[in-house]
């Protein structure tokens, strides 16, 4: 009965959410106001940090299938917010033009838990114009990620974002109680069964 309980909260214990990913497919095209949610994930918001310059379209290369262009040519960024916590998010981008711009694109992400900035991530972008590009973190929990393009220095580029293929989860980096339930059988077995060679 000790080893049925065990395999029982083992299972218990691995069983964890797959990963979400959010692809715009389901999504009409067209222009979206600022705190907007894709069919399925009310949890998950979209919003333009200047302005409500948000839409969904087919963008040939800069996209993949229908995805979320964030604002004109200007400073802005995509805030995405998470009704439960996160701990791990990744997004594909395109639309990082060097030649547009004159000088080299940085994908920028940011992830705040409430106010407080907990990391973020620098990544040089391969500046082609193409989304064949993914930006990721993993780490602590997060109810927010911001996501912008910017020079080497974290300094905001006038510039379109288009994002596709934003993957969450929340991945269980504390034991949870019935892990260490198992973890408290598995200890208990080992005494009773060291008792009885004894």
């Amino acid at each position: 009965t000790l080893i049925a309980a065990a395999v029982a909260l083992s299972a218990i214990a691995s069983a964890q959410a797959a990963p979400t990913t959010i692809d715009f497919e389901a999504v009409a095209a067209g222009t979206k106001a600022n705190g907007f949610s894709v069919p399925g994930q009310p949890g998950v918001t979209f919003t333009d940090s200047s302005g409500g310059d948000l839409e969904v379209g087919n963008y040939g290369n800069q996209g993949i299938g229908k995805s979320l262009l964030i604002g004109n040519d200007d400073a802005s960024a995509l805030s995405i917010g998470f009704a439960t916590q996160v701990n791990s998010l990744s997004l594909a981008f395109g639309n990082d033009d060097r030649s547009y711009i004159g000088q080299s694109v940085f994908a920028y992400l940011q992830l705040f838990s409430a106010s407080t900035m907990i990391a973020d991530v620098l990544m040089a972008s391969n500046n082609d114009d193409i989304m064949n590009q993914t930006i990721s973190y993993t780490g602590q929990l997060f109810d927010r990620a911001v996501f912008t393009y910017t020079d080497a220095n974290r300094g905001a580029l006038n510039l379109i974002e288009i994002v596709d293929n934003i993957t969450f989860d929340r991945t269980n980096a504390v034991p949870e109680p019935a892990s260490m339930v198992l973890l408290g059988l598995s200890f208990a077995g080992l005494a009773c069964l060291r008792r009885r060679k004894a």
